[in-house]
């Protein structure tokens, strides 16, 4: 059973992926660490740029979902930055990997990243320019450039 699991995935990567295309562009381990934690820097640094509302706790669910009244138009800006940046380089990344189908590739990354956001939206109060803002914006169109941007020479 195993076998023809591997054999699945190797025939899956055989036709998506250039292993030349992956140390080109990831070649070096401060680049994979880079986008590792691209995540994560934008998270930490917003905080620091736009401070939480006094008495907000974002560690938990229930405490970021009671924080939501608190919040103003500004603590919106780098989880919008995080969804786009995170769609843009993930798209990017498929793009510039995948053997055939480039764009596609790219969108698929797209309407991935939109599933979350979506899933999101549904169980995270927020206002309502935010969420549209968000689910408009921030996932397929920056899946499309993410591609466009990869495939450009």
């Amino acid at each position: 059973m195993n076998d023809v699991r591997l054999s699945r995935l190797h025939l899956i990567h055989k036709t998506t992926y250039h292993e030349s295309d992956s140390k080109k562009y990831f070649g070096s381990n401060s680049r994979r660490h880079y986008w590792k934690h691209c995540k994560r820097v934008t998270f930490s640094v917003g905080g620091k740029v736009v401070p939480p509302p006094p008495g907000a706790d974002f560690t938990t669910e229930e405490g970021l979902k009671a924080a939501m009244s608190l919040m103003e138009g500004r603590h919106f800006v780098f989880p919008f930055l995080a969804h786009a940046l995170g769609t843009l380089v993930g798209a990017f990344v498929a793009a510039k990997i995948a053997a055939t189908s480039k764009m596609t590739m790219a969108l698929i990354v797209g309407v991935l990243f939109l599933i979350g956001g979506i899933y999101m939206v549904s169980i995270l109060p927020s206002p309502m320019w935010f969420s549209a803002l968000d689910l408009i914006v921030a996932y397929i169109p920056m899946a499309f450039l993410g591609g466009k941007l990869a495939i450009k020479k």
